[in-house]
């Protein structure tokens, strides 16, 4: 089997294992958020032993969205 080289490291682009570790979730889950449209990127090799390779812009951006505002929590445990 031929084995590929690895992306080019980019500052701008980094993979679904990193972007993991950024995000707080499993490599998985980025993959699923990359397949559902939710952070841009590309594909990089062949088949089914791609590699998600994902826009820090992108995810950074999600990242922010899903983050619950501090006065928002504080209204919520005030409602309960």
């Amino acid at each position: 089997m031929k084995k590929h080289a690895a992306p080019p490291a980019s500052p701008d682009v980094i993979t679904s294992i990193e972007a993991a570790a950024l995000a707080g979730v499993t490599a998985r889950t980025i993959v699923r958020w990359f397949a559902a449209g939710k952070v841009a990127g590309r594909k990089a090799g062949p088949g089914l032993r791609s590699v998600v390779l994902v826009e820090r812009v992108s995810l950074e951006a999600l990242i922010a969205a899903r983050t619950i505002k501090p006065e928002k929590q504080q209204k919520k445990v005030e409602s309960e």
